[in-house]
């Protein structure tokens, strides 16, 4: 009996040990799977915890989304007041212009900026996408890129904009209020007898509601068309955005058309546009973009060569959480946001289509200096985390060395040239103009349009 006490004792102790191991992992399984999900979240319990943290989600019927585990932190700006903070300042021209990638690091909590024009601005592109449709806004029809524009989405209007601008944005229960459920004195917002009976349905749906515009999208289950969710996004912040995917990396052979074979490696490696919803456009066709990889979207550039394999190496190695930004600047002759023909006025590029390729109009003065502006685009790249699913990868359309999508954004700004020359901008920004001409891409003179207004505007600006 002695000899056996002692294998008795130690297979004790590897019982107890078992055991206590099986209680702590059932104890974190339990906290795990206790956490609130967007489909069956309980509001009333929660009570504003999702300001401070973020809906945790779950299956919709359009698909699947991130879990706020995997969200970068964004920092609130809880005392928000848009109607009082004026938009941001840019003076980025050199005196000679180089073609860099010019990145710099940025944060997460800086992907969307918002002043006193966001109410003008989103009701403009409102106005846009109705009236231009595919022109502005579109995606691939494959199950990567659907899921891409999940993932915005979700993150968007599920996380970043609520914890980040919470006096502007909430995320609220129950269904949207049908038409004739309005009162008729106050048509954009539900009535009192309506407010009861929100109170009493479904709270396991889940909306988003923009208090400025007083509208509501539903968030879970989120809207089973893709377009749709772009249309939201784009009209609810000011900010441009396209979707980029690599390529080899999907199994729907859609993804693969153009651009290339795509049959070597460095192909494979490649990125493409696979969704945008963009309303301000300069100088390009947005719709023209989509499908391509970058190096085909950047074809027009001067230069582009110079950086095309640096730019495909950052994408690949972009990591969530660690975003950058860069700024980007041109001149046009007129105010508009939406320029996808032309930095210049339609009169103005019909007064100059005749001229031959080398014949130089810069002295034209054929438009009103004090509707030229600066245009300046506050560009950010920012990788979304991938999916959390439980489908496999052929369902889900993700590969396992798939990262998750990457976010090119911009927001652009319109500085009147007659304030820039008040500021004693004016003779920077003309060296800079002239500078187009001498730096690493020369052509860069004509791709900004410079041979149509470069002589002129450069004149005003010294005077």
């Amino acid at each position: 009996m002695a000899q056996l006490s002692l294998p008795l004792v130690a297979l004790a102790l590897i019982a107890l040990f078992s055991f206590l191991v099986g209680l702590s992992r059932q104890s974190r399984s339990s906290r795990t799977q206790a956490r609130p999900s967007l489909g069956k979240i309980d509001i009333k319990k929660q009570d504003g915890a999702h300001k401070s943290q973020g809906f945790p989600s779950q299956d919709g019927e359009a698909g699947r989304t991130p879990t706020s585990t995997s969200w970068p932190d964004v920092e609130p700006l809880t005392d928000f007041d848009w109607t009082s903070t004026p938009p941001a300042i840019f003076r980025p021209f050199k005196p000679v212009f180089n073609i860099t990638m010019a990145i710099q690091a940025s944060t997460p909590s800086n992907l969307i900026t918002i002043d006193r024009n966001y109410l003008d601005r989103v009701t403009s592109r409102r106005r846009l996408i109705a009236a231009h449709g595919p022109a502005v806004v579109g995606v691939l029809p494959t199950a990567r890129a659907v899921q891409a524009v999940r993932d915005l989405y979700a993150y968007l209007l599920g996380f970043y904009l609520p914890r980040r601008f919470p006096s502007m944005f909430e995320l609220t229960p129950g269904q949207i209020p049908e038409p004739h459920e309005f009162s008729s004195s106050s048509p954009t917002s539900p009535s009192s007898d309506l407010r009861e009976k929100l109170e009493k349905k479904d709270r396991t749906r889940v909306f988003f509601h923009n208090k400025i515009t007083h509208r509501q999208s539903p968030l879970n289950p989120p809207p089973s068309d893709p377009l749709e969710m772009l249309r939201i996004l784009g009209e609810t912040v000011e900010d441009d955005l396209f979707l980029v995917l690599r390529d080899g990396s999907d199994s729907d052979p859609a993804a693969c058309d153009g651009g290339g074979d795509g049959g070597s490696r460095g192909q494979q490696q490649q990125h493409r546009a696979v969704a945008f919803v963009c309303c301000h456009p300069a100088g390009f066709d947005p719709s023209e973009k989509l499908g391509k990889r970058l190096v085909d979207i950047h074809a027009p550039v001067p230069g582009y060569e110079k950086i095309q394999a640096s730019m495909e190496r950052f994408f690949g190695r972009l990591e969530v959480g660690r975003p950058v930004r860069r700024v980007n600047w041109g001149i046009q002759t007129h105010p508009n946001l939406y320029a996808p023909a032309s930095h210049a006025p339609p009169q103005a590029s019909s007064a100059v289509s005749g001229a031959s390729s080398d014949e130089d109009d810069s002295n034209n003065t054929n438009f009103d200096m004090h509707e030229t502006h600066l245009r300046v685009e506050l560009q950010t790249l920012t990788r979304l985390p991938r999916s959390t699913t439980t489908t496999s990868n052929s369902e889900s359309g993700h590969d396992r060395s798939d990262k998750g999508p990457i976010l090119f954004s911009f927001k652009t700004h319109l500085y009147p040239l007659t304030a820039l020359r008040a500021e004693g901008h004016g003779p920077d920004l003309a060296d800079a103009i002239e500078g187009l001409r001498y730096g690493n891409a020369p052509a860069m003179w004509e791709y900004k349009g410079a041979e149509r207004w470069g002589r002129g505007v450069c004149e005003f600006l010294r005077s």
